[in-house]
């Protein structure tokens, strides 16, 4: 039988952190908006950015995709490239592929952006597709994308993200869950999310999928 890994990216693969963050900080002040907390900012690494806006600036949508619109003034420019692979990313990755796993990036990025990182990672040949936010508009969830493909597939799945959000989509789709400590997302949104697994480093994904 297949067997389908789906990746998040931002904080799973890589730690987009400070570009997200810094990006934020000049919309803000670009537009003269009260500023929020660090912490705030670095809710908004993983989530959809028109949500987190709404709920971090009181916006309306149409106003948080205004502010996208001026965060990636500096995000396409700047921004994105701020940002670093995760040390030992590579090796699952070239592991999982060489033990006959199928990898697929499911991301509340824009998809355009997740093929921009990989690429700049060298890690683009890897995957197979590339699930992941439109520009503007309301993204689906990463339920729908798993399912779409799950649907299409005969397949053992997994699913790899740092976020409640991607624990969430494995949940909804009856797959397994590893919910990483090295992104952004604490233990205890991971579990509250009902996360399979919460692991604190690779080794740990490795051997739990020796098995199957």
């Amino acid at each position: 039988m297949k067997k389908i890994a789906f990746f998040d990216l931002d904080g799973t693969i890589s730690d987009s952190g400070t570009g997200i963050i810094n990006a934020i900080t000049y919309a803000e002040q670009k537009l003269k908006l009260k500023p929020i907390s660090s912490e705030d900012k670095k809710s908004c690494v993983g989530p959809p950015l028109n949500k987190s806006f709404m709920r971090l600036y009181g916006l309306t949508l149409e106003e948080a995709e205004n502010m996208i619109d001026v965060y990636r003034e500096y995000y396409w420019d700047k921004g994105i490239y701020e940002n670093y692979l995760y040390p030992d990313i590579p090796r699952l990755i070239s592991t999982l592929k060489d033990n006959g796993w199928e990898l697929r990036i499911c991301s509340g990025k824009p998809t355009v952006m997740v093929e921009t990182v990989l690429k700049h990672f060298n890690l683009y040949h890897y995957f197979t597709s590339l699930q992941g936010a439109k520009l503007h508009g309301i993204y689906p969830g990463k339920s729908k994308f798993i399912k779409e493909i799950l649907d299409k597939e005969n397949a053992i799945a997994i699913m790899v993200g740092d976020r409640s959000d991607d624990i969430e989509g494995a949940k909804a789709n009856n797959i397994v869950s590893f919910g990483v400590l090295w992104g952004y997302g604490t233990k205890e949104e991971l579990e509250t999310a009902g996360a399979t697994y919460i692991v604190k480093n690779v080794d740990e994904i490795l051997k739990e999928l020796s098995t199957i």
